[in-house]
C-alpha cells in the first residue's frame, strides 16, 4: 500500500508538470494567435486610412469641379463669356483679325522624338505630303 502511494505520488509530480506544460503551451499559442490578428487588424487599418485619404483628395477637387460647374451655368447670358467662348472652343474670329494657332513641339512632353531614321516608309511619305499641302495653302492664303 505504501508503495502505491509512492507510485502514486510520483506520477502525480509528472501529471503535474504535463499539465503545467500542456497550459503554458496553450497560453503561449494563444497569446501569438492574438497578436498575429492585432496585427493584421493593424495593417488593414493602415490601407483603409490611406484609401480613405485619396478619396478625401478626390472628393475636394470633385466638389471643386461640381462649383466651377455651377458657377459656368450662370455665366451663357454673359456677352464676354460667350465671345470667349466662340474664340477658345470654336476658333471663331472677328472681323479683320486673324487667328494664331500654337502647336506643341513634335517632341513634346511625353511624346517621343521621332526622326527620319525611325520613322517607318509610310509616315515618311505622310509628313512629306502634309508638307507639301502645309505649303500649298499658306501661298494660297498669301
Amino acid at each position: 500500500m505504501i508503495a502505491q502511494i509512492r507510485k502514486n505520488k510520483k506520477g502525480g509530480k509528472w501529471r503535474a508538470i504535463f499539465y503545467s506544460l500542456l497550459l503554458l503551451v496553450t497560453l503561449s499559442l494563444t497569446s501569438g494567435y492574438l497578436f498575429y490578428s492585432n496585427w493584421q487588424v493593424l495593417k488593414r487599418r493602415t490601407a483603409l486610412k490611406a484609401q480613405i485619404g485619396g478619396l478625401d483628395k478626390e472628393l475636394e477637387e470633385l466638389e471643386q469641379k461640381n462649383s466651377d460647374l455651377k458657377a459656368g451655368i450662370s455665366r451663357p447670358d454673359d456677352p464676354n463669356y460667350l465671345e470667349e467662348v466662340a474664340r477658345e472652343k470654336l476658333s471663331l474670329k472677328k472681323p479683320g483679325e486673324q487667328v494664331v494657332v500654337v502647336l506643341p513641339p513634335a517632341g513634346g512632353e511625353g511624346q517621343p522624338e521621332t526622326t527620319a531614321e525611325q520613322k517607318t516608309f509610310f509616315e515618311q511619305v505622310w509628313e512629306s505630303a502634309k508638307n507639301k499641302v502645309n505649303e500649298i495653302l499658306t501661298n494660297l492664303l498669301k
